[in-house]
């Protein structure tokens, strides 16, 4: 036959026999399913409903998959043949069915029940019956009976397979309730489930008039699905097997403690049980207490840690008259008369190892006349030594007066010993109190005296409440002497004499705790022991104001109740209360403003001749046309090219007609916000009168912002990283358009993610075509070059068309000098001859990358020798503002330390540092209380430190363009709020085969040597 027609034959015998039922129609779909080709039957598979077809039985009746089990030996033998799949006859169609269709009851899925008659009918009658009789007697009038009766009862959900529940084995029927509660279960997460008044997979049904139903009361009833797994769902616990009818509360509590993945899907189950619908159904429990609790007890036997989390199943199990004879610990299951009871914790029941167990006094007793031990009659108390004589408890700790208000607590004794141990069944612990037979209260001084505060007082309290001896929970006492606490802590630190003092107070007098606050570098920059007032003085060195939110844990354990969110009124007032200056309550996790509106305009000092110059080339610039226009704003650091370039933009794009929409982008939080400051002072002194500014920071993480209104003018300050991340954000897409574009640093202008950008703008790049109109293009730069390729410094110079501002880029230098706008740079060398050399694998990293490979210069940065020049050179210098470029992170809070410790006002800052830390530090270097800044990676671009007279570099580069930006942080001067002279002192390493290749050797031609 041909391979097509089979479609037809197989579709034709299936459908006739789906139709007009029959063996002998079913008989002849699956001979024809048997000789069809393969590819034939898999294709007709593809769309049909596994629920739809019927095998046959070992009656030799074909029924639905799902009222048929596929057993076979003893287990078959105790089913009737009529749900047995006939496994033979199958046989030649099995390897053609989905692997689903052959498991023990075939798929099985949540569907309408269509009609409840038929199989399973005896035996779901009797309830059906039972909601009808109930829902009858509620209505009033008296309708007719037939008329009466759950409405869509044919429309209920069930899970197929449910009519053959009754007819299994216990093992089968478990393993059917599983399944099918599974598949209800699986309707809290389906998505038509979202238009239901109910999450319940089998929620309550309506009882009513089915002809008439707004004429009469409805009534609410128990689902039948809740009262088939009732009556015949079986559930497998431990190694049994047990009815769910013979579940109450307890047992319910006991499961979803022990089994709680098989208890979760059953709570829909227990919440029929409880819920309260108008036809109450009587849900009879089942007496089955010694299998269920005798199941429960072997899935406890498999716990082997948190012992104490059982102990809601044995005292739910004891009011049953229910004890394990078996009891979970860490060394396995063993028996009763191996486990120590008490109803009073002890020090040793604290080890939660399962052999020591803490139960109500009840409970205790039921254990012990099952064979457990009572553990007062293995406990022992012994000391080495008494510490005086015994004391009122209230006299020991004042502070416990308010709370110990019974008789006897207040007459309470406490003895201070020493060496205190307790031997409480199998082990021997060392407690920071006991209670001795006597009533004694004994203390471990060492031990105590050895916690922090709230540590000591908690296991104190606990202690207390464990034993009854105080009216209020432990949280409760705490909360009390905690208040009372914190103002009398507070005010103790606040008392010191100076701010280290008071760091001191405030952690307690622990070294640790301040020790533990410095970094690795920092300690070994220690030479030998600290005093605790200089450990206090370098640990604020090293992290200013943060130091007191670092200790968060430390003045927690104190007493002196920090804020748990170290930001707003709350952190304010603590820092006050404790006597530091309001910066130490500042977060450095807060973000700055994402836009801000300046106001104006005030008068704003001339621009210098040149800049007039490059503001007058600009406007040219500008008025060029609308295609392609770009230009370097070229000026060495201090001579105030970002302060040119803002206010060229601010005179001839923010105040014009056109686009007032600026985009400027930058590399470093430090660049960005020294952008933001700068419009904000021009906007109030050369603005548009009457007209807002809007300035929008754009890194860091800030929202995306608005598109303008009514042509306001806006800046947005961008970092090129974020930039480049929402570069496909269509709320962005206004800003694609703006009415410049400025780059600074513009030596990285050739870099992918610059040309990316670009591309965004719809700005020419490469060889692509001209445009008709696009932004005018800026850079700015204090080195336009890339180094030591002058291939890509042409590119770069390519992409700006060649075009520098000011013109003469050659005697530019040598007009700043003689201006004053820039200072007097004096080369000084700190030569170190010791030869170092490159590994392989440095030597490759530095031919690939163009640079010295990190792992080198942290090794040469942790010479000593080489540090101790640099020391020197510091000591030495009678410069009085160093700016300090470390070769590493590390190395820079080591050189830091070790100024500090030398009497030489020092810090480090470094991408790592807190941003509230960095700014504390760097206001602090700018105003004259540092007098050496260490940093490593952040000041190199951004910074502006007009006082600095000496920079010093450790850190050997290659790299010219890095090398000048180091030293440009000394240029300004005295025009420019600078000074007269800078020192550059550069640490010179003899590095075998490249020393001719670092970059001072380039560079020094600008410096007097």
């Amino acid at each position: 036959m041909d391979e097509e027609l089979w479609d037809s034959v197989l579709i034709d015998s299936y459908t006739r026999a789906l139709v007009f039922g029959g063996d002998e129609n079913w008989a002849t779909f699956w001979a024809n399913f048997e000789e069809a080709p393969r590819e034939r039957v898999a294709s007709f598979l593809t769309d049909e409903d596994p629920q739809e077809f019927s095998f046959r039985s070992k009656a030799g009746s074909f029924e639905p998959r799902h009222d048929l089990v596929l057993v076979e030996g003893e287990e078959s033998d105790q089913l009737d043949t009529d749900i047995i799949l006939d496994q033979s006859y199958h046989a030649v169609h099995w390897d053609r069915l989905p692997k689903e269709w052959t498991g023990l009851f075939g798929p099985i899925e949540v569907d309408e029940v269509g009609t409840w008659e038929g199989r399973g009918w005896d035996q779901m009658s009797p309830y059906l019956h039972t909601i009808n009789d109930l829902g009858r007697r509620r209505m009033p009038y008296g309708p007719r009976e037939y008329l009466l009766g759950v409405l869509r009862k044919d429309c209920i959900l069930m899970p197929s397979g449910w009519r053959i529940l009754p007819e299994l084995t216990d093992a089968l029927a478990s393993r059917l309730t599983d399944e099918l509660v599974t598949e209800m279960w699986s309707l809290v997460s389906a998505s038509w489930m979202r238009d239901r008044d109910t999450s319940h997979p089998y929620p309550a049904i309506t009882f009513g008039h089915t002809t008439r139903p707004d004429s009469y009361a409805e009534f609410s009833a128990p689902h039948p699905f809740a009262y088939w797994l009732h009556k015949f769902g079986r559930i497998e616990v431990g190694e049994r097997t047990v009815p769910l009818s013979a579940f109450g509360e307890a047992e319910r509590d006991a499961l979803n403690l022990l089994e709680p993945k098989i208890g979760g899907t059953l709570i829909p189950y227990f919440d029929s049980l409880a819920e309260d619908t108008d036809l109450h159904f009587s849900w009879t429990q089942t007496s089955a207490e010694e299998e269920v609790w005798g199941g429960l007890f072997e899935l406890a036997w498999e716990w082997t840690d948190n012992f104490a989390a059982l102990r809601p199943v044995w005292e739910a199990g004891a009011r049953l008259g229910q004890v394990p004879d078996l009891v979970p610990t860490d060394d396995g299951p063993v028996p009763i008369a191996e486990i120590f009871v008490t109803d009073h914790p002890t020090s040793a029941s604290d080890v939660d190892d399962g052999h020591i167990i803490i139960l109500s006094e009840e409970t205790a007793l039921a254990w012990q006349a099952a064979g457990a031990q009572l553990l007062a009659d293995h406990s022992e108390l012994t000391y080495d030594a008494k510490l005086g004589d015994p004391l009122r408890l209230s006299s020991l700790f004042p502070e416990l007066a308010p709370i110990l208000k019974t008789r006897l607590a207040r007459r309470l004794d406490a003895l201070w010993v020493q060496g205190l141990k307790e031997r409480s069944g199998r082990h021997l612990v060392e407690p920071l109190l006991a209670y001795d037979h006597s009533g004694l209260i004994l203390i471990d001084r060492a031990r105590f005296e050895s916690e922090g505060w709230n540590s000591r007082t908690k296991q104190l309290l606990e202690f207390l409440s464990s034993q009854d001896l105080i009216d209020i929970t432990a949280e409760e006492a705490m909360a009390k002497l905690v208040s009372r606490r914190v103002v009398e802590a507070r005010a103790r630190v606040r008392a010191g004499s100076s701010l280290e003092e008071r760091l001191l107070l405030a952690v307690g007098g622990s070294r640790n705790a301040l020790f533990g606050q410095l970094t690795e570098a920092t300690r070994e920059a220690i030479p030998a022991r600290l005093s605790d007032k200089e450990l206090a003085a370098l640990t604020l060195a090293v992290h200013g104001p943060t130091i007191l939110s670092r200790l968060r844990d430390t003045l927690q354990t104190e007493g002196l109740d920090p804020p748990s969110r170290w930001a707003g009124e709350a952190a304010l007032t603590f820092v006050l209360e404790l006597g530091f200056p309001p910066e130490f309550a500042a977060s450095s996790n807060l973000r700055r403003t994402a836009e801000w509106i300046v106001n104006g305009p005030i008068y704003l000092p001339p621009l210098h001749d040149y800049q007039d110059d490059i503001l007058e080339g600009l406007e040219k610039l500008f008025e060029s046309g609308a295609g392609r226009r770009r230009a370097v704003v070229s000026l060495p650091t201090g001579g105030g090219k970002t302060r040119v370039a803002a206010e060229a933009i601010v005179r001839l794009i923010l105040n014009g007609e056109g686009k007032r929409t600026v985009l400027w982008v930058a590399q470093t939080d430090e660049l960005c916000e020294q952008a933001v400051q700068c419009f904000r002072q021009l906007w109030v002194n050369v603005g548009a009168l009457e007209e807002d500014l809007r300035i929008v920071r754009l890194w860091g993480g800030q929202k995306n912002p608005a598109a303008p209104e009514a042509n306001e003018p806006v800046v947005v300050v961008a970092s090129i990283q974020t930039l480049n991340a929402r570069l496909d954000v269509e709320q962005l897409d206004w800003l694609a358009q703006p009415g410049v574009v400025v780059i600074d640093e513009c030596h990285h202008a050739i870099a992918p993610s610059y040309s990316s950008l670009l591309r965004w703008l719809d700005v020419q790049t490469g060889q692509e075509i001209e445009r008709e109109e696009e932004p005018p293009v800026i850079g700015l730069s204090a080195t336009p070059w890339r180094g030591y390729d002058d291939d890509e410094s042409r590119r770069l110079a390519a992409r700006f068309d060649q075009r520098w501002l000011p013109k003469d880029q050659h005697q530019l230098h040598q007009d700043l000098l003689e201006r004053k706008v820039l200072a007097k740079l004096a080369y000084h060398p700190v030569r170190y001859d010791k030869v170092v050399e490159l590994s392989e694998a440095e030597i490759r990293h530095l031919d690939q990358y163009k640079e010295l490979p990190e792992s080198f210069v942290e090794r040469i940065g942790a010479d000593p020798d080489r540090n101790d020049r640099i020391i020197e050179s510091v000591l030495n210098s009678r410069a009085s503002s160093i700016l300090l470029f470390a070769n590493s992170v590390k190395h820079a809070q080591y050189l830091a330390a070790r100024l500090h410790l030398a009497g030489c006002p020092a810090a480090a800052v470094s991408g790592e540092t807190d941003r509230l830390a960095r700014q504390h530090f760097i206001r602090r270097f700018k105003s004259g209380e540092l007098k050496v800044l260490c940093n490593h990676s952040v000041l190199t671009t951004g910074f502006d430190a007009p006082k600095a007279d000496m920079i010093l570099i450790s850190r050997p580069v290659l790299s010219p363009v890095r090398y000048m930006q180091m030293v440009g942080r000394g240029l300004r001067g005295p025009k420019n709020g600078g000074t007269e002279k800078c020192k550059i002192v550069t640490v010179e390493d003899n590095i075998l085969n490249y020393r001719d290749r670092l970059a001072y050797h380039f560079c020094r031609r600008f410096f007097e040597v």
